[in-house]
């Protein structure tokens, strides 16, 4: 039977100096992958189409889903799965930052 005492092990200031520059050198990597994924995400244009009423209500909003589900097809199977990618905001053309769904056109 394998219980574990509960006690720490003693390592030398060589491991934990080894140990840090690995995290280090992961969390550089991952933050390049990052700006990467950022920087081709922020040239795409998309374009969304949705059925239109004669006053110019949508009918079904465009909401984070809907995006991130159209951002999907610009990019290889799975590329953007996970929890990679986290919309934050939409912006209008003037670059107004719009609280909540997008829910009429104009």
């Amino acid at each position: 039977e394998d219980r574990r005492s509960g006690s720490g092990v003693l390592i030398s200031d060589e491991d934990v100096q080894k140990e840090t520059s690995e995290k280090e050198a992961k969390a550089k990597a991952q933050l390049e992958l990052a700006t990467d994924l950022k920087a081709k995400i922020e040239e795409i244009n998309l374009v969304i189409t949705k059925k239109v009423g004669k006053e110019g209500h949508l009918f079904g909003a465009v909401n984070k889903k809907t995006v991130f589900d159209e951002l999907k097809t610009k990019f290889p199977k799975g590329a953007l799965g996970g929890k990679q990618v986290k919309i934050t905001e939409f912006k209008d053309e003037g670059g107004n930052t719009l609280s909540g769904d997008i829910k009429e056109i104009g």
